[in-house]
């Protein structure tokens, strides 16, 4: 399946990584993280104790980001008009959910400057002002 990542293929020992998203009219910038591959846990076997892990690779070819703001202004102005850029890769979920975390303080995006289209940081700490 094509991509509008830079790369089709996954790294080599990479679980996930971290990206921005730019959009070419405006400047406006996201910065996220998604993981290459997803977990399942499934109920036990009839008769088994222990629970199985079901791992597949994610959507993350296709994926645009979990920001609504984003996602509405590229259905709106199509992806051509959108840098797709991952960052970095790394080899475990702590250093990508750090990594995120210290771009996302680095870069203060929740500046309210109109800059960032990053609503929060973590989940919990909004701006107001997107």
């Amino acid at each position: 399946m094509e991509s509008h990542w830079q790369i089709n293929e996954v790294p080599e020992n990479a679980v996930g990584f971290v990206y921005v998203i730019i959009n070419k009219l405006s400047n406006k910038t996201y910065i996220g993280k998604k993981f290459y591959y997803s977990t399942t846990r499934k109920k036990p076997l009839k008769g088994k104790k222990r629970v199985r892990v079901v791992t597949k690779e994610s959507d993350w070819r296709k994926y645009c980001s979990s920001s609504n703001y984003l996602k509405a202004d590229i259905k709106q102005h199509g992806k051509e008009n959108f840098t797709f850029k991952i960052i970095k890769s790394y080899d475990n979920k702590t250093k990508v959910n750090y990594a995120e975390l210290e771009l996302l303080v680095k870069n203060n995006v929740l500046s309210g400057s109109g800059k960032w289209y990053n609503g929060n940081i973590l989940g919990k700490y909004f701006n107001g002002q997107v």
